[in-house]
């Protein structure tokens, strides 16, 4: 696979300012939509909430509630791109922009990088790995 074919995955955490409202969190349900229409080389982008972990002390299945909206503490992006193309397609487009710009304000600014929210992004090179179905949110 030649460097221009590597796909580019990642996780990218962004620090919420202090939780998160309906407005913000009706702008993130429709993000992947606006991904998804406008970047044909955008593989994955899926948004995230952090939610409690789903097994009890004993490792058995819990159904814990939902980390209300006002304590959330981040959003979590998980995105594959088709190359470093597609990425930089990405992050020079109209969607990212126009995200990051219109709720900047929601986010931790990151004092190193003026307009940045503070985020922590690891990129990943995948060694082994299956995608077994679509999941859908509720």
């Amino acid at each position: 696979m030649s460097e221009s074919d590597t796909p580019v995955c990642l996780v990218s955490q962004w620090k919420l300012k202090s939780g998160l409202d309906e407005k913000l969190l009706a702008v993130l349900q429709n993000l992947a939509g606006k991904v998804e229409a406008a970047e044909p080389d955008t593989l994955m982008y899926r948004v995230h909430l952090p939610t409690a972990f789903p097994l009890e002390e004993h490792g058995q299945p819990s159904n814990p509630p939902a980390i209300p909206l006002a304590d959330q503490k981040a959003v979590i992006f998980v995105e594959v791109y088709r190359n470093a193309a597609a990425f930089a397609t990405h992050t020079q487009g109209d969607v990212f922009k126009n995200f990051l710009s219109s709720t900047l304000h929601y986010f931790e600014p990151d004092p190193d990088r003026p307009g940045w929210p503070v985020t922590e992004t690891p990129f990943m090179e995948l060694v082994s790995g299956f995608v077994r179905c679509s999941i859908e949110s509720a």
